[in-house]
C-alpha cells in the first residue's frame, strides 16, 4: 500500500483499524451510520477535538506516599525507589472517532 501510495497511486481503503489507517493514509473520512461526519488529515482531525494526553508513570515501588501525593508524583516516586518511565500519549485517530460518535470501534458500541 505504501509503496503505491508513493508511485502517485490514489487507493481507497476502508478499515476498523485506525492504527493502520494513521500509519498508511494521507486523508481521512470518518463515517457513521452511513454518513461521512468528518474529514482531513490524521493531524487536523486530531486537532479538531478536545482530548487531554494520557501520561502513564510507571514506579519501581507504589508507596502509599506515591498515591498520597500525585501532585508530587514524579519526586515521591523518585525518592520511594525510582521512575522507571514516563510516557505521554497524544490522542490517536481512535479517540477522534469515539469522540466524535460516542462508540468504539472494536465493540461496536458506546462508550
Amino acid at each position: 500500500m505504501r509503496a503505491l501510495r508513493g508511485k502517485g497511486t490514489t487507493i481507497l481503503y476502508t478499515s476498523h483499524y485506525m492504527e493502520e489507517v494513521e500509519a498508511i493514509a494521507s486523508r481521512v473520512l470518518i463515517m457513521d451510520q452511513g454518513h461521512i461526519i468528518a474529514g482531513g488529515t490524521v493531524d487536523e482531525l486530531v486537532a479538531r477535538i478536545q482530548f487531554e494526553e494520557h501520561v502513564t508513570i510507571e514506579v519501581g515501588e507504589p508507596t502509599a506516599a506515591v498515591v498520597e501525593n500525585l501532585d508530587r508524583i514524579i519526586t515521591s516516586a523518585q525518592a520511594a525507589g525510582g521512575v522507571r518511565s514516563i510516557r505521554a500519549d497524544k490522542p490517536t485517530l481512535e479517540d477522534v472517532f469515539l469522540t466524535l460518535t460516542g462508540k468504539r470501534l472494536r465493540d461496536g458500541g458506546e462508550s
